[in-house]
């Protein structure tokens, strides 16, 4: 399967069938006064990032930037070049799936700054906020080196790219502006710049799920000053990173296709302030002290999320998407608040007798192939097949090909995972922070979706509890969800939460309407 193919369907009709998809050109030009900006060199960098894995909607990408500016520490991952825009072109390069060229194509401009060329747009972020403007663009009084806003732009901007490429002839309306806030999980038409400019915290994190949302996690931290600690990495997929992955695995490119991705990840962020611990194994076999810890949650299948919840952690940061929608949640307070397997009832596996059955029809090389994987002889595989017997050959059949069994190829596309992963790493620090910023017990749910940027549902809001999940109906289980869950909470002092570790808060410019 090529690159392309998680982003091809149509949606139930709601996109252009994929080969009637405009495929354009888009430039990206980064304003001269601000190239030097290490927020503008975010913003530049993801925006490329997710438009050269666009395959099929992005014919090429121009990029232009003075070629005097130093490369920023930690913006753009494994490149030896010292230049920012040399920087950019070799990243995109080794990924080798959109071209990106220097200079202008002629195509459609997006200019990374304050101020947009006419009739397009500009793309500005910086701190916890991001999006672009028709208009130009007042910047905030203390400038932040954070990549979570200048994300968020990027993923705003490349999505109104894909809409313009794949909505309908005639159906696309632009925004004349539009931004979100990771801070206070709003939207505006201008920018919000509430939130700490500089951020100090020490992390004791499992990331649960390297794919398109966890590695962007990855990059999050890895690109964040002020962040330290330790971070564990989880995940078993045993196909490592494949070519389908990079439409929207912005920390990966060619040369890392076939390797683990919690170790690629690893490898990749070397350089981050936090030290990384890598497992090829799930989230629930890694030996973690769930009781005392945070996770984020990044894994894409409903049977994971129930191991996890399992577990019982006592904070469990949500992050997922769908279609064009991406969506945050902080699980809890126990009882009342949703838990990691609300609403998310696990997939069905098939039954040891429709395993062996459809063994039974499979081609003898095959089964072969399937034997040597779960380290069983072939004969002995074959006898199971024939007789179920129970025993451990029958066992590691089973298990072997319950965990390597195809998953449904969902349709994702990179601006929306790399969106669900910002806001997601941005709600862990903030919840390691005390902050008093959403999401909170009583809006536990933030949701962004792109077909419409200014939409009054992409916000923070309040989570019902499934009614029918069976991880909430046992009083034993939410008594223990509880006390490990409260341990977390910050002491209260004078009836407040404490706000711990924020650093040059930018409280007395006046937020933006929301």
């Amino acid at each position: 399967m090529n690159v392309s193919s998680r982003h091809e369907g149509t949606l139930g009709d709601r996109l252009r069938p994929f080969d009637q998809s405009l495929q354009i050109n888009v430039d990206v030009v980064v304003q001269p006064d601000l190239a030097g900006e290490r927020s503008m060199q975010h913003c530049a960098w993801m925006l490329v990032n997710i438009l050269s894995r666009l395959k099929g909607i992005v014919r090429k990408v121009g990029f232009v930037c003075p070629e005097h500016v130093q490369l920023q520490e930690r913006v753009v991952p494994e490149v030896s070049s010292s230049c920012f825009a040399a920087a950019v072109l070799e990243a995109a390069k080794s990924l080798d799936v959109v071209p990106v060229h220097r200079g202008r194509t002629g195509g459609l401009c997006i200019v990374v700054g304050t101020n947009p060329e006419e009739g397009g747009w500009a793309v500005f972020g910086s701190g916890w906020t991001g999006g672009v403007s028709k208009s130009a663009i007042q910047p905030p009084v203390t400038p932040s080196t954070l990549p979570f806003g200048p994300y968020i732009a990027a993923c705003v901007a490349a999505g109104e790219v894909f809409k313009f490429a794949r909505l309908p002839e005639n159906t696309y309306e632009a925004p004349h502006s539009a931004f979100f806030s990771a801070w206070t999980l709003r939207v505006s038409d201008t920018p919000n710049y509430a939130g700490p400019s500089q951020i100090a915290v020490e992390l004791d994190a499992l990331i649960a799920g390297v794919g398109a949302v966890g590695c962007t996690a990855v990059h999050c931290l890895w690109a964040c000053d002020g962040v330290g600690g330790r971070v564990v990495l989880a995940d078993n997929d045993d196909k490592g990173v494949d070519g389908t992955n990079l439409n929207r695995y912005p920390l990966f490119r060619t040369e890392s296709l076939g390797k683990p991705k919690a170790a690629e990840a690893a490898r990749i962020a070397g350089t981050a302030s936090v030290q990384w611990v890598p497992f090829q194994s799930p989230a629930e076999e890694v030996d973690f002290q769930w009781s005392m810890k945070r996770v984020l949650s990044a894994v894409d299948r409903n049977r994971a999320r129930s191991a996890i919840q399992d577990k019982y952690p006592a904070r469990i940061i949500g992050a997922s998407t769908s279609d064009l929608r991406a969506e945050v949640v902080r699980c809890g307070p126990p009882g009342t608040g949703p838990c990691l397997s609300c609403f998310n009832p696990p997939e069905q596996l098939k039954s040891d007798d429709e395993i062996r059955e459809q063994l039974a029809n499979a081609r003898e090389e095959a089964i072969r192939s399937i034997a040597a994987a779960a380290d069983v002889g072939t004969a002995a595989a074959a006898d199971w097949i024939a007789s179920g017997k129970c025993g451990t050959v029958g066992a590691r059949l089973l298990s072997h090909l319950r965990h390597t069994e195809a998953e449904p190829q969902e349709f994702a596309v990179g601006f929306v995972s790399v969106f669900a992963g910002t806001v997601g790493v941005a709600e862990l620090l903030k919840d390691s922070m005390g902050s008093e910023a959403p999401l909170s017990d009583s809006e536990q749910r933030a949701v962004f979706q792109f077909w419409t940027p200014l939409a009054s549902s992409n916000r923070s809001k309040g989570a019902m509890v499934d009614p029918n999940c069976p991880k909430c109906a046992s009083l034993e289980r939410i008594r223990i969800a509880h006390t490990r869950f409260s341990a977390l909470e910050p002491k209260r002092e004078g009836g407040g939460r404490e706000t711990r570790s924020l650093v040059h808060c930018e409280s007395a410019e006046k937020p933006a309407n929301s």
